[in-house]
């Protein structure tokens, strides 16, 4: 790769890169949602593609533990006990 280049937002948005902006996984499919139904037949709008009530989950026990495990903070403390 010789030449490179990062658009904002509203450059992207204008240039036809991306399709939407969402503050969060919600606002993210309603907007699909409402984009995808628009270019669907009714029967199939009808129909429902995402789940309404989407909701973030917490992360597993099993989850939490690899994070902090696999983080650079960790690492270093881990490494440095080691040479002890």
């Amino acid at each position: 790769m010789r030449n490179s280049k990062s658009y904002s937002e509203a450059e992207a948005l204008k240039l036809h890169l991306i399709d939407v902006v969402a503050a969060d996984d919600n606002a993210l499919l309603a907007a699909l949602e409402r984009t995808h139904h628009q270019a669907l037949p009714r029967r199939e709008r009808d129909a429902g593609l995402y789940p309404r009530d989407h909701r973030s989950h917490s992360p597993s026990t099993r989850e939490r533990l690899l994070t902090r495990l696999t983080s650079p903070t960790s690492t270093c403390f881990f490494c440095s006990a080691a040479a002890c």
